[in-house]
Parts: C-alpha cells; structure tokens; sequence
C-alpha cells in the first residue's frame, strides 16, 4: 500500500533488479551441477568452468549491492512522502489549533 508513494520508474527499476537477484539461485545450482559433472565425467577446461563460475558469482553481487541501494532508496523516498503528508496535516488542520 505504501508502495504508492514510491516513483513508478524507481520501482520498475526494482523489480528488474528483484528478478535478477532471483535467478542468483539458479545460477548457483546450475555451478554446482556443472562442478558435479566435470568430477564425474572431465570434459573440457575446468579453469574455464572456475573463471565462469567466478564472474557469475561477481556479476550477481554486483546486482545485489544494486538490488539493496535500490531497496533502501526506495524506502526513503516513501519515509520522507509521508512524514511530508502528517507535517502538512498538523500544520494545516484545524486538529493542530487544539493542541
């Protein structure tokens, strides 16, 4: 409900970012069966399966750090919308004069 608050674009942004950091998950058992695989059966270069398994690992940190600093914008713009909506309803509601 309070996600009205937030800028349409901002929380787009998020979602693209949220689907991402879903497939993190993915991409680490997809690792994990490729490593089981190679110890079962070694073909191919098993530096090059360590170097992709690297920089996905990388890749997806950076898309959480991402993901987070998106988060906690996101959180802020809303805070600071509506501390902005109950200063503006004490200071312009009849309610006030009677405090």
């Amino acid at each position: 409900m309070t996600l009205k608050y937030a800028s349409k674009w901002k929380l787009l942004v998020f979602a693209v970012f949220a689907a991402a950091k879903a497939l993190q998950a993915v991409f680490i058992a997809y690792v994990f069966q490729e490593f089981i695989n190679f110890a079962g059966n070694p073909k191919g270069s098993l530096l090059q399966l360590t170097i992709k398994a690297v920089v996905g690992i990388v890749l997806f940190a950076c898309l959480a750090l991402i993901y987070q600093i998106m988060q906690a914008n996101i959180i802020k713009d809303v805070n600071l919308k509506i501390k902005e909506q109950a200063t503006k309803y004490l200071l312009y509601s009849d309610n006030s004069r009677r405090l």
